[in-house]
C-alpha cells in the first residue's frame, strides 16, 4: 500500500496536534510536516517533502499566507 505524505496548515495548535495524530494513526498516512500558517517556513518544507495532500484551516485570514 502507499503511504500517503499529508501537511497540516492549521493556526490552533490542541486542533492541529489532534489532527496529526488522529492521521498518524492510519498505517498508509504521515504526516510530513505541520504548521500554525501558511508563511516563509513552507516553500523549504514542500521541496524537502513533497506532500501528496495538503490540509488548510479554513480560519485562514491571509490569502498571501498559502501561496
Amino acid at each position: 500500500m502507499t503511504n500517503i505524505k499529508v501537511f497540516l496548515i492549521e493556526p490552533q495548535t490542541l486542533i492541529r496536534c489532534a489532527l496529526a495524530a488522529l492521521l498518524e494513526s492510519r498505517n498508509n498516512i504521515s504526516v510530513v510536516g505541520q504548521t500554525a500558517d501558511g508563511g516563509s517556513q513552507l516553500p523549504a518544507q514542500f521541496e524537502k517533502e513533497l506532500p501528496n495532500v495538503v490540509l488548510i484551516s479554513a480560519e485562514l485570514t491571509e490569502p498571501s499566507s498559502v501561496q
